[in-house]
């Protein structure tokens, strides 16, 4: 699986929120912590697609 990992602060700063941050398919949601915003992608869900 792909680990992508933001920082809630640097959300702030571009006017984000955690709530605002998704994939293509809404039922990939990502863990919040207090800090940040942690997805874990598998390869063959949540809409990944693969380019050669």
């Amino acid at each position: 699986y792909m680990h992508a990992v933001v920082s809630r602060d640097y959300l702030q700063s571009q006017g984000y929120s955690e709530q605002m941050v998704t994939l293509g398919d809404s039922g990939c949601r990502p863990t919040v912590t207090a800090r940040e915003v942690i997805f874990n992608i598998p390869y063959s869900g949540c809409g990944t697609t693969r380019e050669v």
